[in-house]
């Protein structure tokens, strides 16, 4: 873990699994909680594939930190983030697309425009 401080300015979340889907997904900074939801997502239609499911925009904080994620399909173990060691600007976003089978993918965006 390392110290490098920046602003999660948005977090994506896309249902590209073909059912709706129970997530969880709770965001830290240090060890405070920051973010902490249970959602239902509903899979994407088949026109808006590129359009995320689910956006995090006007609940986090606007400062930079040290932020963790951790999320995942409610009843599964959750899957860690490490935000800030994933970032090399001083600002960016998070997309976590669910696939089949409850299977996860994270990435991240240098940039805290919207795409």
């Amino acid at each position: 873990m390392n110290n490098r401080e920046a602003r999660l300015a948005r977090v994506a979340i896309g249902n590209f699994s073909s059912s709706a889907v129970s997530f969880e997904i709770q965001i830290f900074e240090s060890e405070s909680t920051v973010y902490d939801e249970s959602m239902r997502i509903e899979p994407n239609s088949d026109d808006a594939v590129t359009v995320p499911s689910f956006v995090i925009e006007e609940d986090l904080p606007s400062e930079p930190g040290a932020y963790r994620i951790e999320y995942g399909i409610s009843g599964s173990s959750l899957e860690e983030f490490d935000f800030s060691n994933s970032i090399d600007t001083d600002c960016g976003q998070v997309h976590i697309d669910i696939r089949e089978a409850d299977r996860t993918e994270i990435f991240v965006s240098d940039s805290c425009d919207t795409i």
